[in-house]
Order: structure tokens, then sequence, then C-alpha cells
């Protein structure tokens, strides 16, 4: 991961109610230049509320954030020009061609004649729409138009984008091709907020994860530290010879071993320290007639730790 730098997005206290529904519930995020920050949550969890207050869609009930230091409520049109959004769901105009589509929205955007052709090329290259710069809208594929709508997102080159199930409809090759085009981004500087029901896409390019639930964020953090949080350890995958029972019964008399769970002749080991089997639990496996193969250092899925943390109202973290 690239290094993050200074904070282009800061929201505090974020609340929006829906009727009866406390949809954000004192939300609070900072995002930094050159970091991207997943967001995941059930469904109705207000991660959809979260991205369209922050573009300035709807406006929260309480709380405030600011975009490169401005709040909206100073200067809506300074924030709007700074942030890119990309909705879960985006109206096209399928009679215009790509190249038309991007045009007008940059001119929408303030861009001259001579910048905006240059700034279309560059981002027509950048989403991997080239070839395809006068092709109708109306024939594109569902992988094809979620590239155009993520290129009208970058038409303005904007600091913050906030991109609402970007993966969306996007086949395997197209999702290994957008987690570049992420890492890429954040590379130039861009703070990217994203939501995603696809964990393990979040899960290879993100800084930081957070975990909405019922409009609160109930984790916040670096994907290491919240494995951490949820093992209550570090997590190592160990094969032995001989007898496995016996070898997990001896590894749970050790204090240092904080659970112990047979994976298909594999046992999966939770220790307090994170170097390793310590050398006397070796010695006693060895005493018993049990020798240990190969240590390896697991770590549970950002898919498991959602689970474990949401239980069964994490089952689909899609968020419609």
């Amino acid at each position: 991961m690239s290094e993050v730098g200074e904070v282009l997005l800061e929201a505090e206290d974020l609340r929006k109610r829906y009727g009866r529904i406390q949809a954000l519930d004192g939300l609070s995020i900072t995002l930094r230049a050159g970091e991207i920050f997943g967001l995941i949550g059930p469904n109705g969890a207000g991660k959809t509320t979260t991205l369209r207050i922050l573009a300035t869609v709807v406006p929260p009930d309480g709380g405030a954030f600011r975009v490169c230091g401005v709040s909206p409520r100073d200067d809506r049109l300074f924030v709007r020009r700074r942030i890119g959004f990309m909705p879960d769901r985006f109206g096209f105009y399928k009679n215009l061609r790509v190249i038309e589509y991007l045009h007008f929205f940059a001119a929408a955007y303030g861009a001259d004649g001579a910048e905006r052709g240059g700034r279309v090329e560059a981002i027509l290259e950048l989403v991997g729409l080239t070839d395809r710069r006068f092709s109708l809208i109306s024939g594109l594929s569902r992988g094809m138009l979620q590239r155009l709508d993520l290129a009208r997102a970058l038409v303005h080159d904007p600091e913050v984008l906030l991109l609402d199930e970007p993966a969306s409809g996007l086949d395997p090759l197209g999702r290994i091709e957008l987690r570049e085009l992420l890492r890429e981004l954040a590379r130039m500087g861009k703070a990217i907020l994203v939501s995603s029901h696809i964990l393990s896409e979040l899960e290879e390019v993100c800084h930081r994860i957070g975990i909405l639930d019922q409009g609160i964020l109930r984790y916040e953090g670096r994907l290491e530290n919240l494995r951490r949080q949820t093992a209550g350890g570090h997590r190592f995958l160990i094969q032995v010879t001989g007898n496995p029972v016996n070898a997990e019964e001896i590894l749970l008399a050790s204090s240092e071993v904080v659970s112990v769970v047979r994976d298909e002749g594999r046992l999966v080991v939770t220790l307090r320290g994170e170097e390793g089997i310590p050398p006397r639990i070796a010695a006693a496996l060895g005493s018993a007639g049990i020798g240990i193969v190969e240590v390896r250092r697991d770590a549970p899925s950002l898919e498991e730790i959602y689970v474990r943390l949401l239980g069964a109202r994490g089952a689909d973290p899609k968020d419609e």
C-alpha cells in the first residue's frame, strides 16, 4: 500500500432519519489523500445514505463534513467540484456516444474545449474505453457501462471519489482491472471511499475498513487490527505428524494458546503471541511423539470477520 497524505474528507457525527428509521446515527470518518476506505454492512446499514450525504445529494439531519477543508454549507459548488460520485444506479443518455457523453460532463464542470479534449482522452485510457470512444452507449455491456460511469466521476479530476458498488456487474477480469485502477487512483493521490458487497475486493485494496450496522459505524480501522481484535490473538496453521487429537490436547494445555480447531488434518491455532509456536510447546509435542511439519501464519478473511462481528445480520452485506 502506498503512503497516505493530507486529510481530504472529514465527517463528524452525521445523522439521517427517514421516518421512523434512523439511517445514520452519529457516523464520523476521516479520509486522506492516497487512501482507499472500504465501507461494508448489511442491507439497510446506511452505506448508500452515507455516500449520498457526502456527495451533497441529500442533506444530513445532523453533524457536518468538510471536503478539502470546506463545508458544503459554506461553499457547495467548491465541494462538488472536488467530489466524484459513482452511485449504485445511474441513468445514461443512451443515444449519445461515449466520447460525447464525457465531453458533456466535462463541459458541465467548466472545462473549456482544449482542456476538455485532453482530459477526456486521458480518462478514456485510464478506464480502458479508448477503443469504444465512438460507440453508442446503448450498445455497451454492463461492465462497459460501469467503466463509463467511473469515467464520468473522474472527468473533472476530483480529489475525493465516492464509489457505491463499483464492481457490480463486472466479470472476474473486470474486477481485477477495477482493483488495479483503484490502486492507480490512490497512487495519484485520490481519497477513495468505496462500498461493496464483494468483500474479497475490498480486502485486497483497502487501507482501512469500516463496518456499518443499523446506521452506526461499529468497527473502523486497518484490516490487520480488525483481524487481531476478532481473533483474540494471532492465528497459525500447523501440520503435525502423529495423532492430531493428542496434539490439540497438548496445545490447549498451554496458557499461550487461545483456541485450537482441527481442519482437514491441520490444526488452526490461535496464540496470544505472534512469533509462532513457542519452543516449550514444540518440546511438549515432541515428547508425545508428535512432530511439526509446517507452521504457517493464517489470517481470517474479511468475510469471516464480517460474519463473526455481525452474525446473522451480516449474512448479506449488500445495501440496496
